[in-house]
């Protein structure tokens, strides 16, 4: 806060909001705060990080809570209503499923097992009340209110969005998993613009199949399909580093192998057909304009192309069932 921002040096964590004289309030540990600015890429700085979601977990384990508080510690009695105290009282400390998805998503990347065991925590009280509560007492940690809040959902919103990292976006389904092994073998059928998705997920082994497609990766990626088409996403680029497009409606598993996010570097991917033999037309985006590139089929060389302006390359390739076939493409920089 000596540096004009919300963060306590003190403590190692975010205040709750300053005056306009730049009076300290809210320096209680509340997690909205903290969740939010590591899950919204507000605070990147990884000590930060550390500092706050071991703090929380080492509190969690203390006290042996099901799911997160709203606060750690309480607030100063002039910072609050009187309904609010003493602490542990409604916002001065109970349990508000509501802050269940960014506690999931702030996670995500520290630790998931950490998250994971918050939701099978809540899937747990699900079976006992149903989850029909305002919010969970923090001594008791039995519902209380009679008023049923629809976020009480968002813990298992976070299992989707964060965990499995299904993650619609306007023109692709993104799929950004982080995953646990008590998590491998999940299988999900989902279903997006009137297209139905099968989603296989374990630790560094992602696959979405549609339409006979399947890609396969141990990255993050995104995937749309237009008839025999389809376009597959690098990590989080909103273009397509590659677009397939096969001859018959059969199918096509593409495993990746190494991609770096630009294809700047080599990519690699095995194909292979289900059933019958079919012709595949690679067309590879995102590539350095004007370079040249050796494309190599099981370590052999199948040709060489030049990209165009727009950094794109295209070739084709027989794909037969039975058989993995390995591609290669290298810039010859």
């Amino acid at each position: 806060m000596t540096e004009g921002g919300f963060w306590s040096p003190e403590n190692k964590w975010y205040v709750y909001w300053l005056d306009k004289d730049r009076s300290v309030h809210g320096d209680n540990l509340v997690t909205p705060v903290n969740f939010m600015a590591i899950a919204y890429g507000i605070c990147d700085d990884k000590s930060r990080i550390d500092s706050i979601l071991s703090r929380i977990e080492a509190l969690m384990q203390k006290e042996k809570l099901f799911m997160w508080p709203i606060s750690f510690f309480p607030y100063q009695p002039d910072e609050g209503y009187t309904v609010n105290y003493p602490f542990p009282n409604y916002e001065n400390g109970d349990i508000f499923l509501a802050w269940g998805e960014v506690g999931i998503r702030a996670y995500q990347d520290f630790d998931p097992s950490i998250p994971i065991k918050y939701i099978t925590n809540v899937l747990n009280q699900y079976e006992k009340d149903g989850l029909a509560f305002q919010r969970y007492d923090r001594t008791k940690q039995e519902g209380v209110g009679d008023d049923i809040l629809a976020n009480n959902s968002l813990p298992v919103v976070g299992l989707y969005r964060d965990i499995y990292g299904i993650q619609p976006r306007h023109n692709r389904l993104y799929l950004d998993p982080h995953m646990t092994p008590q998590l491998n073998g999940t299988v999900i059928n989902y279903r997006l613009r009137d297209q139905d998705y099968l989603i296989e997920l374990a630790v560094k082994n992602y696959s979405a199949s549609i339409n006979y497609f399947t890609i396969n990766s141990a990255e993050n990626f995104s995937i749309n399909n237009e008839e025999n088409k389809i376009f597959y996403y690098s990590g989080k680029n909103r273009m397509p580093s590659m677009v397939l497009t096969r001859d018959k409606q059969s199918g096509l598993i593409i495993r990746f192998n190494s991609h770096d996010k630009n294809n700047r570097e080599v990519l690699s991917w095995k194909a292979s057909s289900k059933t019958e033999s079919m012709i595949t037309d690679y067309e590879i985006f995102m590539l350095k304009p004007g370079n040249s590139y050796t494309i190599l089929r099981n370590n052999k060389i199948l040709r060489t192309e030049v990209s165009d302006p727009e950094g794109r390359i295209h070739f084709s390739g027989k794909a037969e069932p039975g058989k993995e076939d390995l591609f290669e493409i290298r810039g010859n920089e």
